[in-house]
């Protein structure tokens, strides 16, 4: 007889077959082994849901990174337009205190 893998796992051969006798202690190898896959398992089944929850995550800031930007664009645009407004309105506010000016210089003059 021979010694496996497992203290309790003993192989006996014949010249026909091959005969595998586990006692006890290789029993609760066994369950242990098996006890070991199962946590395995479920550890295996946790980090799959967590990334799943992480890739889902990751795909809603990439959308919510896009939605941003073109929102700065958006008011890069808009601010351009105020400002050249403002500018406007002030260039014109200027020229008519101008000409105020010199249609009053133009009237003291007569």
């Amino acid at each position: 007889m021979t010694e496996g893998i497992f203290t309790g796992l003993k192989r006996t051969s014949s010249a026909d077959s091959a005969d595998v006798v586990i006692d006890m202690s290789g029993v609760r190898a066994l369950e242990s082994t098996l006890n070991y896959i199962r946590f395995l398992e479920d550890k295996n089944k946790e980090l799959r849901e967590q990334n799943d929850f992480l890739e889902d995550e990751k795909r809603r800031c990439y959308l919510d990174m896009k939605k941003d930007e073109e929102t700065i664009e958006r008011l890069k645009r808009s601010n351009l337009y105020l400002t050249q407004i403002v500018i406007d309105s002030y260039s014109e506010s200027k020229r008519s205190s101008m000409n105020r000016r010199k249609l009053g210089r133009k009237w003291r003059a007569r």
